[in-house]
């Protein structure tokens, strides 16, 4: 069945469904928004693993909160997420549990470490422009 909200949780792990995400944007991200486009991924396809190993994939790293974004300021702006606007072409968002759940199988124990301090979530695609709002 068709999931029109784009929202992956198969287990039913996230209890506390957030309206927000967080993320800070790259200079690449910057001259995107700024042009009125979406943010696109570093690459296509790849694991789970593979992104929050730092490889390019089709994922794009967030946060689930707010704090968790100081240590990859770049400068260039914090961007609130909106999931539901986010999510409602297709973009697919996997929650930080949904994440932490591949990491703990099939990671490395800094993979592990690096997507706990993170509160990391994912998009898998692109984040259109209107779900994206800078905030500082």
């Amino acid at each position: 069945m068709h999931n029109p909200t784009g929202w992956v949780d198969p287990l039913g792990l996230n209890s506390k469904k957030c309206q927000y995400v967080y993320r800070e944007l790259s200079i690449d991200d910057r001259i995107r928004y700024d042009a009125g486009l979406s943010i696109q991924p570093k690459g296509q396809g790849g694991s789970i693993v593979e992104h929050v190993d730092g490889k390019n994939t089709g994922f794009i790293s967030v946060a689930e909160e707010q704090a968790a974004t100081k240590r990859f300021s770049s400068g260039s702006g914090l961007a609130q997420i909106d999931l539901k606007k986010a999510t409602k072409n297709g973009t697919t968002y996997i929650p930080h549990k949904n994440v932490m759940q591949a990491v703990n199988s099939k990671g490395s124990l800094q993979n592990r470490k690096d997507a706990k301090r993170a509160v990391e979530g994912l998009f898998k695609g692109e984040i259109p422009h209107d779900a994206i709002k800078i905030i500082r």
